[in-house]
């Protein structure tokens, strides 16, 4: 009985210490935003494991950049459209296709909510599940040349 009481102990203690550290190491707009840095908003489609886990390996890549951040409302922004499907009918929680477009949405038309929209470029592959955060490592790095044009 008393090892479960200190398992229960133990293990609301560290639930608290990682809270706390979560709460203070959550960086502000401000200081997430890098100087420099190219805001960019993911417009994610479909709905699958793999494709869910990649779209999520790419937010944490965006994350990461020095060049990137992912956008306000406010901004103009780049926007990476990516649209995943299961790779065939017998795998398809094992890989998946995608299909990147990358679309610069500029300012607002006049008396529109409608922004200005300029194709820049696409990517399409396939990925397996224990290779996403490769290929998410790979479209980022990728997105950054393309923007830096």
């Amino acid at each position: 009985m008393k090892t479960n009481r200190f398992i229960n102990n133990r293990t609301s203690m560290v639930i608290l210490i990682l809270t706390i550290t979560a709460l203070f190491s959550l960086p502000e707009t401000a200081k997430s935003q890098k100087a420099g840095s190219i805001p960019i908003r993911i417009e994610a489609k479909g709905n699958f494991p793999v494709g869910n886990q990649l779209v999520y390996d790419i937010r944490e890549e965006i994350r990461k950049s020095n060049n990137l951040h992912l956008s306000q409302d406010d901004e103009v922004y780049i926007l990476f459209k990516i649209t995943t499907m299961p790779h065939g009918y017998k795998r398809p929680n094992v890989a998946t296709i995608f299909s990147v477009v990358l679309i610069r949405m500029g300012d607002k038309y006049p008396g529109s909510e409608e922004h200005i929209q300029i194709y820049m470029s696409d990517m399409m592959g396939q990925v397996d599940l224990n290779f996403s955060k490769a290929t998410a490592s790979g479209l980022i790095a990728e997105t950054e040349k393309i923007v830096k044009r």
